[in-house]
């Protein structure tokens, strides 16, 4: 008879409570790019993380608490990208060129962040109060984007302030075409070429 002993399976390392939360919610986020948020069980989660549900509902008590977190890790991460190249220093078209560079190559280094600010952007019948949400998110982008914009020397005296508000809103909003070329296989060249065109056909707006 053979001595030998199947080997124990390994034991998942002890993490703190605050780096636990982290790593169930990272994996949340990974899960509601694949299935939508409108699917996002606390049972995936932990089989996703090979733990027991338990553990999940430990930190994300409910439905609610579950999804509201993962947009809000969502969009802290695009909120934070937006300080990061629009912080207070003096104002540059580059800064705008260097935050949308970053924006399109953060589809690729984190494309489950974009994948989720696509549902969130959709979730107008607010489940969860996730619509009230996305639009405190999109209007702190508006109006941190709209300031640095105002700054910036080619915009004169006596422009009026609802064309570069509108500027912004438009240039927001051609996120949404980035991220579904990007989805759909456009190059970066092409991406790239889009940020460009988008810029010149908006920029009179900024200086009438």
């Amino acid at each position: 008879m053979s001595s030998k002993q199947t080997p124990a399976a390994p034991k998942r390392r002890r993490l703190l409570r605050e780096d636990r939360k982290k790593e169930l919610l990272d994996s949340a986020v990974k899960v509601a790019a694949e299935i939508g948020l409108g699917k996002l069980v606390h049972a995936e989660i932990a089989r996703a993380n090979n733990v027991v549900v338990a553990t999940v509902f430990l930190y994300f008590p409910d439905a609610e608490s579950l999804v509201r977190a993962v947009v809000e890790e969502v969009g802290i991460f695009y909120r934070e990208q937006c300080d990061q190249y629009l912080k207070g220093r003096d104002a540059s078209p580059n800064d705008l060129q260097a935050y949308s560079n970053a924006f399109v190559d953060s589809i690729d280094t984190h494309p489950q962040y974009a994948a989720v600010f696509l549902q969130w952007a959709a979730a107008v019948g607010n489940e969860h109060g996730i619509w009230d949400m996305f639009l405190e998110h999109i209007n702190y982008l508006e109006k941190k984007i709209a300031r640095h914009m105002k700054a910036l020397p080619f915009i004169v005296t006596g422009t009026r302030p609802q064309l570069v508000d509108t500027f912004v809103q438009l240039w927001l909003g051609s996120a949404f075409v980035i991220i579904r070329l990007k989805f759909s296989g456009a190059s970066q060249k092409k991406l790239r070429q889009f940020l460009d065109q988008t810029s010149e056909l908006l920029a009179p707006l900024g200086k009438n």
